[in-house]
């Protein structure tokens, strides 16, 4: 057995613990996991890996003189959580270091760093330029922080789709099949490819990578078809990946991808399955070398998910399991879903025997939600790979000690205010931004929202985020921030369907009092709100990226204006009708409704037109 090097890092961690000063003797041993003893004033502590004396570290500051005895087993190989850099808000390394001790605290020993196009790459200018991009240097830096924390930064690059904000210069568009994708069989796509990894190889020091393949849904049908005539999707595939492997393999590199590409070439274009099955062809022309990562952060239905785990081990690739954090629908996350989606996945991973699990907080469309909202799911998961409890009770109790704030009240941020107005709770956290981006006069979604009323679900949750006490006080602002959104929504939610109705009631006296009273007040509210989220993400981030959320936010408020005009011109007799509250709503189909409703972005939301 040898002492642990006290680095710079762990340092850190101790001081964040609060138990710098406590008398802790560690040493490394050949446990898979970790186990504390306490005599007298002093913790004997053993572990395995550095990430599992960093677990230790979490408990002894979570249970102090509660602990007389303690040990934990780890079941799985690798427990990896997902950090989304690449969609508009760049994580300060600060940020980042904080992140990592909370991540090593609770025993992740693997952060899949999800750039895109957010870092520096040596021979391409233009690649994440004016973007926020990591330089090679920062990258470095957070590689070695998260190192001195047992943690292993794995990059988790593109190289096949979602490379949408590369293609808005010019000098990739030769390498642009269409849509997000890389044009296949082109040699400007693999001199890029070959540049990302001679950078990564550099910057990481890590030899797996996680190289995308993911969601390439028209793959060969663009400017591939216009230069080489159809081919069958899996065959453009399976070229691609051996030629991306190779290039993998000159620097050393392991890689894997996500799985649904394979799958959705053979279910017909879906992903998920109930009982469609892989044949013995697909499994055969998925490269032996390459670690599939089955995604999954919606079903519920057992038999989908059994489908799934046994279709995955049926193509005899090093499996592994990502689910969602549920932090990627708007400002505020959706816990609930994660843990009611987690906890059936969790269950289906030991079921399965799946070694390695990973939690993935995306921050799709704008990245709203802070990057530390993910706590109780980051606590949900480790529970998992140490085989303790991740029951509700377990999950408040740590996150009570860890963060001041209950479990209950955490779930508060998630603004479910639909949950009696569905068959189904609503578990998903789109609603928030759906109501505040809904066009008053041109509205997507009132057909939808009309056969509900959700004003004192509304007034109920501003009550409840005021009336959390706990926690710190980055903590306190966040619930802050959701409250003033509350406000708004108040006003927002159900504005356009209001003037609707009293402009086709002729009730001018409440069309009077839309635009001179609650439009103003709704614009002061939006500036306030607007103001919070505002300083939070300059806590949190680069400055990049804030630009989009001043153009959709600042949107609303000119748009609020441009309502105003109209219905005061109309009441003043300078205009005889407003068309768009000529039409009647047509209501949605409920099945539709709720499709409608669970996941969708702020593109479709804001308006019916042409953009």
């Amino acid at each position: 057995m040898s002492k642990i090097n006290e680095l710079g890092a762990i340092c850190d961690a101790k001081k964040y613990l609060k138990i710098d000063n406590l008398d802790i003797v560690a040493q490394k041993s050949d446990l898979n996991g970790f186990s504390i003893k306490k005599e007298g004033s002093k913790y004997l502590v053993n572990y395995g890996e550095r990430s599992d004396l960093l677990r230790a570290y979490g408990f002894i500051s979570l249970y102090g003189d509660e602990i007389s005895e303690m040990a934990q087993i780890k079941r799985v190989e690798h427990l990896g959580y997902l950090v989304d850099t690449a969609r508009n808000a760049v994580p300060k390394l600060e940020t980042l270091k904080e992140l990592f001790i909370r991540l090593a605290v609770f025993g992740y020993d693997r952060v899949y760093f999800y750039c895109e196009d957010v870092m520096q790459i040596e021979n391409e200018p233009y690649y994440g330029l004016l973007r926020g991009r990591y330089s090679f240097d920062e990258i470095r830096e957070i590689d070695s922080y998260a190192f001195e924390l047992g943690i292993e930064v794995v990059p988790c690059i593109q190289t096949l789709a979602h490379l949408n904000c590369l293609f808005k210069w010019n000098e990739y568009m030769q390498c642009n099949d269409t849509a997000d994708i890389l044009l296949i069989d082109c040699d400007r796509t693999y001199t890029l490819i070959n540049n990302i990894f001679s950078t990564i190889s550099r910057c990481f020091r890590s030899k797996h990578v996680h190289i995308g393949m993911d969601e390439a849904y028209l793959v060969g049908r663009g400017r591939h078809m216009d230069l080489y005539g159809y081919e069958e999707k899996h065959d453009l595939l399976k070229r691609h990946i051996d030629m991306v492997m190779n290039i993998a393999g000159k620097y050393d590199f392991t890689a894997e991808i996500w799985s649904d590409m394979y799958f959705r070439e053979a279910f017909g274009g879906a992903y998920y399955s109930a009982d469609g099955q892989l044949s013995d062809e697909v499994c055969k022309e998925i490269p032996k070398n390459v670690g599939l990562v089955y995604w999954d952060y919606w079903n519920r239905d057992e038999r989908v998910i059994d489908n799934m785990f046994q279709n995955h081990i049926k193509t005899g690739n090093k499996i592994s399991f990502a689910g969602g954090a549920w932090k990627w629908s708007g400002w505020n996350p959706s816990t609930q879903m994660a843990f009611t989606v987690g906890r059936k996945m969790l269950d289906a991973c030991t079921r399965y025997d799946i070694k390695n699990i990973s939690v993935t907080a995306w921050s799709d469309d704008g990245a709203e939600a802070s990057i530390f909202v993910a706590l109780p799911s980051i606590i949900l998961y480790s529970q998992y790979a140490y085989g303790q409890s991740t029951d509700d009770f377990a999950i408040n109790e740590i996150l009570k000690k860890f963060s001041g704030i209950s479990l209950e009240e955490y779930c508060a941020l998630d603004l479910n205010f639909f949950d009696e107005c569905m068959d189904e709770p609503y578990l998903f956290g789109t609603l928030p931004k759906i109501l505040l981006y809904n066009d008053p006069l041109s509205p997507f979604y009132d057909g939808i929202l009309q056969k509900y009323d959700i004003t004192s679900k509304i007034e109920e949750y501003a009550s409840r985020l005021r009336a959390i006490k706990g926690g710190s006080e980055r903590d306190k602002k966040e619930f802050e921030m959701l409250a003033l959104l509350s406000d708004v929504l108040t006003i927002k939610w159900d504005l356009g369907l209001r003037i609707r109705s009293a402009y086709q009631q002729k009730e001018f006296s409440s069309l009077k009092n839309i635009v001179d009273i609650e439009i103003p007040t709704l614009i002061s509210r939006l500036s306030e709100f607007k103001g919070l989220f505002y300083e939070r993400w300059m806590r949190e981030n680069k400055s990049n990226g804030f630009g989009t959320h001043d153009l959709r936010i600042g949107g609303v408020v000119e748009r609020l204006k441009t309502v105003q005009n109209l219905v005061n011109a109309y009441l003043n007799g300078e205009i005889s009708e407003i068309s768009e509250l000529e039409e009647e709503l047509i209501p949605e189909e409920e099945n539709s409704a709720l499709d409608m409703l669970l996941w969708t972005t702020w593109k479709r939301i804001h308006t019916l037109y042409v953009m």
